[in-house]
């Protein structure tokens, strides 16, 4: 009755709390809206539902053109595709599922068209391939086109002697098994810089999923090449099928008359480059794997002789599947965390420290602007340092690049000792505590382990050293655990109860207990409100965008979660 009580009584004052967040975000979303207008992008604004419908519309009404014309339309697309992938998942930390929803389907009903679009061009190209051909008749098409690089190769001549195919401009290229250079067929390549695979599969397909693409998505198909054109009299007679209009796929091994799948066909050895921006850790075995769409997972068999030239940063390997192909990274290799602080540099900023088992330390600064990664200070992260982003954008990059600080509970599973919290547990806590960053250091509790699904623990002190400052400094420093002492406060938080506890990570046991002359609270603020007076006029001068970019940074990283504490 008590924590209800309280509950009613601060009723009012969480009400204002909200209402200036609201008010905060409406500033910043009118700077931004501002940002986009002086731009004059062509691309539709992500945040307007009618304008990005008015864009799929448009395009899907649109009359085929051919390869070159449809490719720049291509670019478009996927930059729209990927931004409205950020712009949903920062719209779900806002807590606006329904622009997070819209976002999502109409993503995947562009990129329905994007493929739509490329079997058309590629059907108008190979119903007039012989124009394309060269002196050695070769008929082979590249377009780098920006985001979704593309490459088909028309097999007109059917030369035993052709052993590969290079798609130039693209890094790319195909090691042919003689089958294939004698059979009526086309090879396309379609290399995506985004993934725009996985992250459209069902939702359990999605939870279970324990691998992430790095450096996009390869997409290689065999095609049926259409009836020949005949010259009848001077004109050109072609003939009118379902290849006039898109494109006819066909499986490898390639049936042979009867119907039966050959035995023992040879693997095709496909080569293209990583990206620059991406990180290839030492310590993760390189593996590529192909998209089974009946289960909607990433799969291993099958491929094989993997070989990575870092002089080229060029993956090779042989494959007998023809289809979506990545190369993979456990989703767990920053997992478990090994520690973490935040400490406030003035009321409405602070930075995040974070050691992963993986690249190491992870630096962010965190202010009413949204986040800026400090470090790693690494070649491939140079597009991402030291520029200010949402929370979610921020680390749906990173992840991107080969650091995932973004957890599912499957991750667990991969990991000794670890026991995720309830989810409801841990976006109430996160909301709870966030506003203590405008005042307290953070930090992990090695007590907090072992609380189970259902509580967690996380140890706080006041930060008065150097805080308030107007302009702090933001380097990384060699050893920002340093400040951390074993005699911090223990702070033990259960569904809609808050107690200071006995505990301190000096002790050898966990005392539960509560301290001397404190009792539960319902939230963290009234535990400490009578101990700190100067907690209230802290909280009413920090920014609110400042205290949500905290909550949304533990909503994606889940420290509580995921720490291991020494």
């Amino acid at each position: 009755e008590r924590l209800e009580a309280e509950s009613a009584v601060n009723a009012e004052w969480y009400a204002s709390r909200v209402a200036r967040l609201a008010a905060e975000q409406e500033v910043g979303l009118a700077a931004t809206e501002w940002g986009r207008f002086i731009a004059c992008s062509e691309r539709p604004n992500v945040m307007s539902e009618a304008e990005v419908n008015a864009f799929l519309t448009e395009w899907r009404e649109r009359s085929r053109e051919d390869i070159w014309k449809t490719l720049p339309t291509c670019t478009m697309a996927t930059e729209l595709i990927a931004s409205m992938d950020v712009e949903g998942a920062h719209a779900h930390d806002r807590g606006d599922e329904k622009m997070a929803m819209w976002q999502r389907e109409l993503s995947m009903l562009i990129f329905e068209q994007l493929l739509s679009k490329l079997d058309g061009a590629t059907a108008d190209f190979m119903l007039h391939a012989e124009e394309y051909v060269n002196a050695k008749m070769e008929c082979c098409v590249t377009v780098a086109a920006r985001g979704c690089h593309f490459g088909l190769w028309v097999n007109l001549a059917k030369n035993p002697r052709v052993k590969s195919i290079e798609y130039a401009n693209l890094n790319i290229s195909v090691e042919l098994p003689k089958s294939l250079a004698l059979a009526s067929i086309a090879v396309r390549i379609v290399q995506y810089e985004t993934d725009f695979v996985s992250p459209y599969a069902s939702p359990e397909a999605a939870a279970a999923a324990t691998f992430m693409t790095l450096g996009g998505v390869v997409k290689i198909e065999l095609l049926s090449l259409p009836p020949s054109a005949k010259k009848v009299k001077g004109w050109t007679m072609r003939p009118v099928t379902e290849m006039t209009h898109t494109v006819m796929r066909q499986q490898y091994p390639i049936p042979d008359a009867s119907g039966n799948i050959p035995l023992n066909a040879p693997p095709l050895r496909i080569t293209y480059a990583i990206p620059k921006n991406v990180i290839l850790q030492e310590s993760e075995p390189q593996r590529v794997g192909w998209w089974d769409d009946k289960v909607q997972q990433w799969k291993l068999d099958e491929i094989s002789d993997i070989a990575y030239t870092p002089e080229t940063r060029t993956i090779s390997f042989d494959t007998l599947h023809l289809t979506s192909l990545a190369l993979l990274q456990h989703t767990h290799l920053e997992l478990p965390y090994k520690n973490w602080l935040i400490s406030p540099t003035t009321a409405s900023s602070g930075e995040l420290y974070l050691q992963t088992s993986g690249v190491g330390l992870v630096h962010i600064s965190i202010s009413a602007n949204g986040t800026v990664l400090k470090a790693p200070r690494l070649p491939e992260l140079k597009e991402l340092l030291d520029t200010p982003l949402p929370a979610s954008t921020l680390l749906i990059r990173l992840r991107a690049a080969g650091i995932n600080l973004m957890p599912r509970d499957v991750d667990a599973t991969q990991l000794e000792r670890v026991t995720p919290k309830d989810a409801s547990l841990e976006v109430e806590l996160h909301d709870a505590i966030a506003p203590l960053a405008a005042r307290y250091h953070l930090c992990s509790s090695r007590w907090n382990p072992s609380r189970g699904h259902a509580k967690g623990t996380l140890r706080f002190a006041v930060k008065e050293e150097g805080y308030g400052d107007e302009a702090p400094s933001t380097e990384t420093p060699a050893e920002p655990f340093a400040v951390i002492q074993p005699e911090w406060a223990t702070l033990e938080y259960a569904k809609r109860r808050v107690l200071l506890i006995a505990a301190t990570d000096a002790d050898d046991t966990c005392d539960e207990s509560a301290l001397p002359e404190t009792v539960a609270h319902s939230t963290p603020l009234e535990c400490l409100k009578d101990r700190d007076p100067d907690l209230a006029d802290v909280l009413l001068s920090s920014s609110r965008l400042y205290q949500d970019s905290v909550r949304q940074l533990m909503d994606n990283l889940r420290l509580l979660s995921f720490t291991q504490s020494a």
